[in-house]
């Protein structure tokens, strides 16, 4: 019973912080795409997701528990910045990079190239 309550009270505050995560104000085309920005970006982020992945694999979960844990803290995390570019950097991740420790920076400057046209 615990953990049913747990795993709707993890949801629940994934989807309040990914509503609550605001948008860039600039357009793409404001969005720096340097490579040092991009890699400060990208160093900052994983920063983020590797500190919520070992402290969500400490806690008791449910069956796929350990991802929205993931999710909701790093969205948790940089909504609380108060770096303007971190946050959009986060938001114009595809959520299937965004959570990933192991992607690479050939990936990231592939997806932010795109959003700059």
């Amino acid at each position: 019973m615990m953990k049913n309550i747990s795993g709707v009270a993890v949801a629940l505050g994934l989807a309040a912080f990914l509503l609550a995560v605001p948008a860039f104000a600039g357009s793409a085309s404001d969005f720096p795409t340097d490579d040092a920005t991009l890699s400060a970006l990208n160093d900052q982020q994983l920063t983020l997701v590797h500190t919520a992945a070992r402290e969500c694999m400490s806690m008791p979960r449910g069956p796929n528990m350990g991802r929205a844990c993931v999710i909701a803290s790093v969205e948790q995390a940089v909504s609380l910045s108060n770096n303007e570019q971190l946050k959009a950097f986060n938001a114009r991740m595809p959520s299937s990079m965004r959570y990933n420790e192991y992607r690479t920076m050939i990936d990231v400057k592939r997806v932010f190239s795109h959003t700059e046209k």
